[in-house]
């Protein structure tokens, strides 16, 4: 059309001939349209047919709040829970609606006690944040897992492929074969032959061991997890719609996707809002023009009706001031911020204060009845604060730039570039201060609206969306309806630079500003996260990458946000020895401490895989070598030494003496019976003889005597009638049980 000028095919999934080697035909076949985002596929192995989970997100429909004066809203209508089934015989693309008993216009804010009764009533049935899904070996039972419902919806087959799914599917009457699970279930393995089901659940850093016949959990298993409570205490606050919302569907990671985007935008203005006059952010005050209507040349009001934005990320927020595109969370609901650098950043406005502002939106975006407490805010709160961005994937591992880029730095840094500023003017980067590419100051850009000057860390992450030929792009069909700018109405990065606000002084110059742009540096340098194997055979083409990362752990790198004086990564190297699993830690003096405190040079460390076994090295976050290297519990005793390095144990006790200690002993006493079981029947797990007559708690328990009492003793009983004979058959017992169980204590 005349207002878009491009084609958007919508292709979500595509398959391929996998093997094909070399130069070939794939075979590749397209499906359109299966959802606005895809979280994981399984293929029925006896249909054929490929099953996904995904969400689809109605954009389309405008403005939050109550609805009234607008007449429409997406308060708790920010995503639809889908399973969309592919038929690759039919070239059919089939959604199905999981959620259908959700009727989304009632809404929490009619105030109306019946309608508040209906919502209630919608929430137990409901499944958030498809993930992962599984399918039985007959094809017959599908399981997948409901990240933000704390359930696995458990479908038939033939359900999902009804083609009167919509009329014929009730959830309220299916949901009573969904298994309930702890928080953030996110991956899953069926055993069938156990009929088990194995549950990866992230909010408690769990395992379950389910039954699939009743739904039970049979056991659950901890995995040693480094995360401070706080992140814990925080995290469902992004992902569970029933803490979340009204009828349990919608949370904030409905639009940002694992705390990231979803690379729409959303017309999230409120007609039903108020203006609020109070904008206490700092903007660029050298600027000699506002728009029009502002005579004072003061910042300028937040309008309600702000109009299509695009989603932006929650990572990396730490640092950047007030929040939104228009910083207008610096006023809200716990006041206006004055802005006066008293926050723990660098920027002018509180990143802490500003977010605890977003609390209106769980009632008025996401339709939960009330808001979180003030106190589950401040955890919410606490815990985004955390996310931080990933390394920049453009730029070049040893930090180093292209030509292009180094020669668009040059121009970054150099040249006034719109009359007043050169490009740092505004993009502000000043890493040791936080700063990438915004220092929490607002603009106006000849827009209606002041806009916060945008950080530049994640560009690279928009492409996709490039306009016709008309506006320098390839036009046709393109991969993303949304760009750059505040409302995604910008193709490109260079389609930005050619406002005529910018002098450059040719093309190129243009483009290499973009190029240093889409590989802008971030909070962690582009080596972290690179890993490397060595082994005895390949050192001739890994050793490059290996002294690329041992530079790195030399290299000193500023950071607000990873404090002074680090370095690029600490470079961690796993092995084994002698078959146990062994690491070691880079120091500065560039030897590598193990995991029993002893040191060993890199040229030594290297050459261990010709006679042990491969060697992974790995440059890991500044401040976590030693947590992955050497100290996985960071209790001071390293993990070669340590009777429980998993758990943390200074005082390294062992009752029984034996591999572990008692933070991580099941058996502490080594008697036989768990500790668990010990404190079910009350006696003491730390002495394998609880009663002090000779015999271990097990014995007892094992024979049918009192482990709590010694005078309830295997030697105490006699066979009624014949004593004699009794006492004889009883010692033959002894001599048969004590044969299989721990001896008697005589």
């Amino acid at each position: 059309s005349a207002l878009v000028d491009f084609n958007l095919p919508d292709k979500d999934v595509f398959a391929f001939n996998a093997n094909v080697t070399g130069v070939g035909d794939l075979n590749l076949v397209e499906y359109a349209s299966a959802g606005t985002v895809l979280y994981n596929m399984v293929v029925n192995p006896v249909s054929g047919k490929v099953y996904v989970s995904n969400h689809e997100s109605p954009n389309e429909v405008r403005f939050e709040g109550e609805g009234n004066f607008g007449g429409s809203t997406v308060q708790g209508h920010l995503s639809e829970t889908r399973i969309t089934v592919i038929d690759p015989v039919a070239s059919s693309v089939a959604p199905k609606h999981i959620n259908q008993h959700i009727d989304y216009s009632k809404l929490h804010t009619a105030h109306n006690a019946q309608t508040d009764a209906d919502i209630q009533a919608m929430r137990p049935h409901t499944l958030a944040i498809p993930m992962q899904i599984v399918s039985n070996s007959a094809g017959t039972k599908v399981y997948m897992a409901a990240f933000g419902s704390g359930k696995i919806g458990v479908f038939d087959a033939a359900d999902l492929e009804d083609a009167n799914f919509s009329t014929n599917f009730d959830p309220t009457v299916e949901s009573a074969n969904y298994i309930t699970t702890a928080g953030g279930p996110s991956g899953l393995v069926l055993d069938e032959t156990h009929n088990k089901l194995y549950v990866m659940q992230r909010f408690d850093h769990s395992i379950a061991e389910i039954d699939t016949a009743s739904g039970f959990t049979i056991a659950t298993h901890n995995i040693p997890d480094p995360e401070p409570a706080f992140i814990k205490q925080g995290r469902p606050f992004l992902y569970d719609g029933l803490v979340s919302s009204g009828n349990g569907e919608s949370s904030c990671a409905s639009c940002h996707v694992f705390g990231d985007l979803d690379h729409l935008a959303w017309n999230l203005g409120d007609p039903d809002g108020a203006i609020s006059a109070t904008n206490n952010q700092p903007s660029s005050t050298e600027f000699l023009v506002q728009p029009s209507g502002n005579p004072n040349f003061g910042p300028l009001p937040f309008h309600p009706m702000k109009g299509p934005m695009t989603t932006q990320t929650l990572r990396g927020m730490a640092t950047h001031g007030g929040m939104h595109w228009r910083g207008d969370r610096a006023d809200g609901f716990f006041g206006a911020d004055p802005c006066d650098n008293s926050g723990p950043s660098n920027a002018d406005c509180d990143e802490a204060f500003s977010f605890n502002n977003f609390i209106v939106a769980f009632e008025g975006l996401l339709g939960k009845d009330g808001t979180i407490s003030q106190s589950e805010m401040q955890q919410f709160t606490d815990f985004i604060l955390q996310l931080r961005l990933p390394p920049n994937p453009i730029a070049e591992l040893d930090g180093s730039l292209t030509q292009q880029q180094s020669d668009g730095s040059a121009f970054f840094f150099g040249p006034t570039s719109d009359t007043l500023f050169n490009c740092n003017g505004c993009h502000t980067l000043n890493p040791a201060q936080g700063f990438f590419g915004a220092d929490g100051r607002e603009s106006f850009e000849n827009e209606p609206q002041n806009q916060k000057i945008a950080h530049l860390r994640n560009q690279y992450q928009k492409i996709g969306m490039f306009h016709s030929s008309a506006l320098g792009g390839p036009g046709g069909d393109q991969i993303r309806g949304f760009g750059f700018l505040h409302d995604g109405s910008v193709g490109s990065v260079d389609q930005f630079l050619q406002n005529n606000v910018f002098q450059f002084n040719s093309t190129q110059e243009r483009l290499d500003v973009e190029q240093f742009m889409l590989a802008f540096p971030s909070d962690l340098a582009p080596i972290v996260g690179q890993q490397v194997t060595l082994t005895a055979n390949n050192a001739a083409a890994v050793d490059p990458r290996i002294n690329m990362l041992v530079a790195a752990a030399q290299a000193p790198f500023d950071s607000f946000v990873l404090g002074a004086n680090v370095n690029e990564c600490d470079l961690v190297a796993k092995g084994q020895i002698s078959g146990q699993s062994r690491g070691w830690l880079r120091q500065s003096s560039g030897n590598f401490l193990d995991d029993t405190g002893a040191s060993i040079s890199e040229a030594a460390l290297r050459a261990l895989p010709a006679t042990e076994g491969p060697i992974t090295f790995t440059c890991a976050v500044p401040g976590t070598g030693t947590r992955m290297a050497i100290d996985r519990d960071e209790d001071a005793a390293l993990d070669g030494n340590d009777n429980c390095p998993t758990v943390v144990n200074v005082a390294q006790t062992n009752t029984d003496g034996d591999a572990q200690g008692n933070a991580c002993d099941t058996d502490d006493d080594n008697d036989g019976l768990s500790d668990t079981e010990e404190a079910q029947i009350g006696t003491n797990p730390l002495l394998a003889d609880s009663d002090g007559d000779g015999y271990d708690d097990t014995f007892e328990v094992e024979f049918g005597t009192d482990p709590l009492d010694a005078e309830s003793s295997p030697y105490s009983m006699q066979v009624p009638l014949l004593p004699w004979l009794g006492s004889m058959l009883l010692m033959l017992g002894f001599t048969a049980i004590t044969s299989k169980y721990r001896k008697p204590r005589l």
